[in-house]
């Protein structure tokens, strides 16, 4: 070869435009360390892709860089594991921890119920995402497989659908719908039963007497309006004599005759008779239905 520093020095080059190239395109994200972490998904994982979102508290903390599927030949089960990594650019930490990012997220786990769950990233599109949530109250659940130890294992959770429709599954349909049944049944046997029948071909009839006896207490009540104010008048200016007529007597008659005392009681009954008389105007004037319904247990 006539001219092997050329050589060297178009090797030099390129060399050098491929590093320019990787701190172009890669930039920091490059060199930063990343944790690699592993999460087992009961959900179907339809719409979960590679370079998916990682979320936790919506901040993006990481990506999905693997899914597929597993079989155990023993067991012939599959299993779908889902791998994602966690990048520490996102995570800004304090205080003091451990340098052991494998016990950092097992603690997290299991005092904070760390949890990775699927969620959605667009209806329209159908398109999934992972979310790390917290929650303590639910069971860790760990394949702990021995192919899996480079890796940080986060359990998972079931997606707020799935949980939904699980519990639609085991409501006791057939009972309630049964259930319903009986009732609609019991109730179409009581509307349909001879005596609602017999009730409602009554209305009418019942509804015209009503109406009948409320005309007659109408009536009644315009006679007793017309005619007790001239009979009290008239028990009145009666009552005025017979006092008048009892004054002149008794001026006639001692206390002590007989006859003093029977016309003293019979003034009292004639009076006491007219009060009666007007009270019962009064609450007639006042209180018209009760011609109908009767005195009021007030």
């Amino acid at each position: 070869m006539k001219h092997p520093a050329l050589l060297g020095a178009f090797v030099l080059g390129a060399l050098a435009i491929a590093i320019a190239a990787v701190f172009t395109l890669g930039g920091p994200a490059f060199f930063e360390e990343k944790s690699s972490c592993i999460a087992y998904f009961e959900d179907n994982v339809s719409g979960l892709d590679v370079g998916a979102p990682v979320e936790y508290q919506g901040v993006k903390v990481g990506s999905v860089t693997d899914i597929h599927l597993e079989c155990d030949l023993s067991t012939v089960q599959f299993v779908r594991p889902v791998r994602f990594e966690l990048s520490s650019r996102s995570i800004h930490y304090s205080g003091t921890s451990g340098d052991d990012d494998a016990e950092f997220y097992n603690a997290l786990v299991r005092s904070q119920g760390l949890r990775a769950q699927l969620a959605s990233q667009s209806l329209l599109t159908g398109k999934l995402k992972i979310t790390l949530t917290h929650a303590p109250d639910t069971p860790i659940v760990l394949a702990n497989r021995d192919d899996d130890n480079d890796a940080i294992e986060i359990p998972t959770i079931p997606s707020p659908l799935s949980a939904a429709a699980k519990k639609l599954s085991d409501l006791p349909f057939p009972e309630v719908v049964a259930e319903l049944r009986s009732s609609l049944a019991g109730v179409s046997a009581i509307v349909n039963s001879p005596e609602v029948a017999d009730t409602v071909s009554r209305l009418p009839a019942t509804l015209a007497a009503a109406t009948d006896a409320l005309s007659a207490a109408t009536a009644t009540l315009d006679l007793l309006r017309d005619r007790l104010p001239p009979l009290l008048d008239n028990l009145s200016t009666a009552s005025g004599s017979v006092s008048s007529a009892a004054d002149s007597v008794t001026t006639t008659l001692s206390a002590d005759s007989p006859y003093y005392r029977l016309l003293s009681d019979a003034i009292e009954d004639i009076q006491e008779a007219a009060t009666s008389l007007r009270l019962f105007l009064d609450t007639l004037e006042q209180n018209p239905e009760s011609l109908l319904r009767g005195k009021s247990s007030d």
